[in-house]
């Protein structure tokens, strides 16, 4: 008939004589099925990529979302912002175990904080209390001075007293010569 055939044939023994099954189709009809059959699994494939791509996107989003938030928290707490809240710390994969140790590290710069502002405070109370021992020392220092010069000046004063005496002694004794 002119149009192109496809053949295909396959033995068959049936009461001990061997026969010969033959089948024959158009080609077009042939590609036609071949053809549908590429166009279904093409569709199938890109409906399979397409639900993988969005898998992937929100699988990525649920990792990297977290993973920005702690950069920031991160970000803050290495500026001793404190009050940066740690997130994802009740997850249970592996940005639960990264948030528990950003919390360690945390609540580590917090006690930090703390012991150097009490080690300033107790520095500020040694001086305060060096200052003030150096100032009774220096008031009882000035009044046990302060007697010593009020002695020795009541002394001088009683030794000039005594000078003049003396003195008028000898102008009496050398008037009298």
């Amino acid at each position: 008939e002119g149009t192109a055939m496809v053949a295909a044939y396959a033995p068959l023994d049936f009461l001990g004589t061997r026969w010969a099954v033959v089948t024959e189709k158009q080609a077009a009809e042939v590609d036609a099925a071949a053809a549908e059959l590429v166009k279904e699994i093409a569709i199938a494939a890109i409906v399979i990529l397409a639900l993988a791509a969005i898998a992937g996107l929100l699988s990525a989003r649920s990792v990297v979302r977290p993973l920005q938030q702690m950069t920031q928290a991160m970000s803050r707490l290495a500026g001793k912002d404190w009050t940066a809240e740690v997130p994802a710390i009740g997850r249970r994969d592996e940005i639960g175990e990264m948030a528990a140790a950003v919390q360690v590290f945390k609540e580590a710069g917090q006690e930090v904080e703390r012991l150097q502002a009490a080690q300033e405070a107790e520095r500020l109370q040694a001086e305060a209390d060096k200052r003030a021992a150096m100032l009774d020392l220096a008031q009882r220092f000035e009044s046990q001075i302060g007697g010593i010069v009020t002695l020795v000046g009541a002394a001088a004063s009683e030794l000039q007293a005594t000078a003049e005496v003396l003195n008028g002694s000898m102008q009496d004794t050398e008037m009298q010569t």
